[in-house]
Parts: C-alpha cells; sequence; structure tokens
C-alpha cells in the first residue's frame, strides 16, 4: 500500500511538472540524465596570434575570425593559424555605399565549389550577406555572393536576434522579446521567409511570457538563448541561458523539442526571487555530428559582479538530444568554437587568452 501510494504521488509529481512546461514551452521536455555520462578531461594549448584583437572568435579550416565594434577601421579580422600571423581587415566601418554600421553573424558557414563562404549581417540594416572569405583573402577585395534584405523593422521593434538561412531557400528570423504595456511582453519566436521576402510560418517556442508583481528583471532575458544551425541546414539549436534547457527544432519536419537537465529547476522558479537566478548555458557551437553547449549553473550574483560567468564544462549532446559525453577543461572560459575540419576546439578567456583542445 505504501509503495503505490509513493508511485501514485510520484506520477501526480510528474504530471504536474510537465503541465507547467507545457504551461510555457510549446512542445514536449525530455529529463536528461548526466550523473552517469563519460566525462573526459582536456588539456589545451595556448595560440599566440601576431597583432591579435581579440573579439567573437570563430575557426574554420584553419582561419580564426575576429568580430568586434572595438577594433580600429574594420570589423572582420581574419587569421592564418597555420602561421599565427593576421591574413587581413575586411569590412569597412562607416556609413558610405560599401560600409558597415553594425556587422555580425551566426557562425553559418556555407562551402560551395570548394570556396568557403559566411552569412553575416548588417545588424541594423535588413543587408543579410554571403561573403565569400576564399575569394576575398585572395584578392584582398571583400567579396559578396549574394545578399539576401530582410526588412526586420516591418516585423519587430528590434532587429532579428538570428538569422539562418536553411533549404530549399528559406531564413529562419528569431524576434527577440517585444515588451507591451503592464510590464509584460511576446515571448521570443521564430518566423521564416523565403526568399522574396514573404512571410511562410510562425514558429511558437513559447506559450506565454514570465510575469511577475514586481519587475525587478529585464524581460527579454527570461527566454534568451544561444542559438546555431547545423551546418547542413536541416536543425537549429537553441541554448538557453536561465534555464538548464537545450531545444532543437527540426525544420524539414516542423518539430520542435525541449531537453531539461535532471534536477534543475523548471520555468516557475523564474517567478520567485531574483537571488535564485542562475546562468546555465552561457555559449554553443556546433558540427554536422555533434552540439557543444558551454554548461555554466551559476547563480547571477548581486549586479551581475561574476559576469561573464565563466566554466569549463561542456555537454555534448548529439542533434537528436542525447548527451554523449560531458568535457572538463583545464581553463575557464565563456567563449567556444569549434573547427568543423580540424576538430579542434577553441576558447576564449577573459584575460583574451586564446586555447586550443583536440576533440
Amino acid at each position: 500500500m505504501k509503495r503505490f501510494l509513493l508511485l501514485f504521488l510520484t506520477i501526480i509529481f510528474l504530471m504536474s511538472c510537465n503541465k507547467l512546461s507545457e504551461d510555457y514551452f510549446n512542445a514536449e521536455i525530455f529529463t536528461t540524465d548526466i550523473s552517469n555520462i563519460r566525462c573526459d578531461t582536456l588539456i589545451g594549448e595556448i595560440i599566440t596570434l601576431k597583432d591579435i584583437y581579440a573579439g567573437y572568435m570563430t575557426v574554420y579550416d584553419s582561419m580564426m575570425l575576429f568580430v568586434s565594434h572595438s577594433f580600429p577601421d574594420y570589423y572582420l579580422y581574419i587569421y592564418n593559424l597555420n602561421n599565427n600571423e593576421l591574413i587581413g581587415k575586411y569590412a569597412h566601418k562607416g556609413q558610405g555605399p560599401d560600409d558597415y554600421i553594425d556587422f555580425t553573424h551566426a557562425e553559418q558557414f556555407i562551402i560551395n565549389n570548394k570556396d568557403i563562404k559566411l552569412w553575416v549581417r548588417n545588424g541594423y540594416g535588413a543587408e543579410n550577406i554571403l561573403i565569400n572569405i576564399t575569394n576575398t583573402i585572395n584578392t584582398s577585395k571583400f567579396i559578396i555572393d549574394s545578399t539576401l534584405y530582410l526588412k526586420w523593422k516591418k516585423n519587430s521593434f528590434v532587429p532579428f536576434g538570428y538569422v539562418f538561412m536553411a533549404h530549399q531557400d528559406k531564413a529562419l528570423t528569431r524576434i527577440q522579446a517585444e515588451r507591451i504595456e503592464d510590464n509584460s511582453f511576446i515571448p521570443d519566436r521564430y518566423e521564416v521567409y523565403n526568399m522574396r521576402q514573404e512571410f511562410i510560418q510562425k514558429i511558437e517556442i513559447f506559450n506565454k511570457p514570465i510575469l511577475k508583481k514586481q519587475n525587478d528583471f529585464p524581460v527579454e532575458n527570461y527566454f534568451v538563448s544561444r542559438d546555431r544551425i547545423k551546418p547542413d541546414g536541416t536543425k537549429i539549436v537553441m541554448a538557453m541561458e536561465m534555464l538548464a534547457q537545450l531545444n532543437i527544432y527540426d525544420i524539414n519536419n516542423d518539430k520542435l523539442k525541449g531537453f531539461r537537465i535532471k534536477g534543475t529547476p523548471d520555468f516557475d522558479y523564474l517567478l520567485r526571487d531574483t537571488k535564485n537566478y542562475r546562468i546555465f548555458f552561457r555559449d554553443v557551437c556546433v558540427d554536422n555530428e555533434y552540439i557543444y553547449a558551454l554548461y555554466s549553473n551559476t547563480i547571477i550574483e548581486e549586479n551581475g559582479k561574476n559576469y561573464p560567468f565563466e566554466t569549463n564544462s561542456i555537454l555534448v549532446y548529439d542533434w537528436d538530444g542525447e548527451i554523449t559525453r560531458i568535457i572538463i577543461l583545464d581553463k575557464k572560459t565563456h567563449e567556444i568554437t569549434i573547427d568543423p575540419i580540424s576538430k579542434y576546439l577553441y576558447i576564449l578567456t577573459i584575460d583574451d587568452l586564446i586555447y586550443k583542445y583536440a576533440l
């Protein structure tokens, strides 16, 4: 009888938890137990670049790219990791016809006829630009292969959070949280457009916002995530900051799933005191086989004084949401990237030191 009662209470508890998740998240959430996952400790090798300008770091086929607003004159610096020398500076700052007011990207590389290309955005403009990195380096000129115009002001009060180009000529745009009256907001979502800027569909990620009586935290941060597209263009991963939850959206099948680490809070913890708030996933990078999610699980100290929430733990998922291994690095970081060709993982420390790890 006691066993039956315990089982009954457990079922009721799980049902209530699932109901709570369903209230906020627009898909099924699967629980992930990481207690028995294989754990590997890796030792890094320091990389010393010549005339380094650290910023947002990406690596592809022994080329290291840095993007930063603090760079003088240009947004993009490219280095050769075979000799650690600067290859060139590109994307001139300014307001001229060939200049950029802002410059960002989401690590979506395209390989075509052996040329390495990268989708970038003029963040406050409508231009989504496919730059040919190979020809840019060979000619010392900024070579643009194509441009897609998506006017975010028609769809949002703020610029798109992410823009990804999928197969079948689709553009997936993340619409960031939008404030409305009474301290409420419209949660983040994705919208899909074709190459003629015509709306195709809306992808609802969350069902409703986190609403508190006291407006004591930026509402835009509740559902924020680090998003990346699978290189083959079939799936998007969203590694959430304030929940230990990783979401995978299957583009071809229009299917969303959530994967939350066992023993971590549900959405309702965000309704309570901000003293309990944590940062879980700090960064994410991907290849066609795996998702590498930088896992912090750190309390946000008063005024965020422990920003940027460094950690040395990486959870490795496959694209079905299963955790295959845990990597412990010998250095802490807030930024990671992977070279899908060499299979080296690179990190940038708070002191702007670069280390690489053989995976």
